[in-house]
């Protein structure tokens, strides 16, 4: 704005956590339209032993404008990362209730069961700089957080059983 320098602290945030993933990328996310992020997720997915991604989002975005804007994207860079996933890595899943697609708002990624990211930020341009967003980590990797990593991956895996129908255990 005017004279003032650019932050995006939030798309900083997820090149570093993106790139630094080694085996498991898991996110929920309203949208999936950032070309930073694609280019982060098309740079480590090209390197030797990529982790795998696995992105839980709506079918379609809410809305006639939205869904202009936003599908679009998300088809182009979908496509994209195809090209650049070798290994077949990278996956985009839309849950559903029967026959019914569930609409994902949330803004949560999961990397390698040590990091746990939720926030407002979504994975879409406006997120990466010009909405205020608020994200918050929390990375068992750190000193003295080690105890977190278990609670995370408990989490993942309730995600992942919420949106399968299954239990946790399964």
């Amino acid at each position: 704005y005017k004279d003032s320098r650019q932050i995006d602290e939030i798309a900083e945030l997820f090149e570093r956590q993106i790139l630094g993933a080694q085996h498991l990328i898991y996110a929920e996310s309203q949208y999936f339209a950032s070309r930073r992020i694609a280019e982060a997720l098309c740079r480590r997915l090209s390197q030797p032993d990529p982790p795998e991604v696995l992105i839980v989002h709506p079918a379609n975005a809410d809305g006639w404008l939205e869904q202009q804007a936003m599908d679009h994207a998300r088809a182009q860079l979908v496509r994209t990362l195809g090209e650049a996933d070798p290994q077949g890595k990278f996956n985009l899943y839309v849950p559903y209730t029967g026959e019914t697609p569930i609409y994902v708002h949330a803004k949560i990624m999961i990397v390698d069961d040590r990091m746990l990211r939720v926030g407002s930020a979504n994975m879409n341009n406006r997120s990466m700089g010009l909405d205020s967003e608020c994200d918050v980590f929390i990375d068992a990797a750190r000193p003295g957080n080690g105890h977190a990593a278990a609670t995370i991956r408990r989490i993942r895996h309730s995600l992942l059983a919420e949106h399968c129908g299954l239990a946790v255990e399964e």
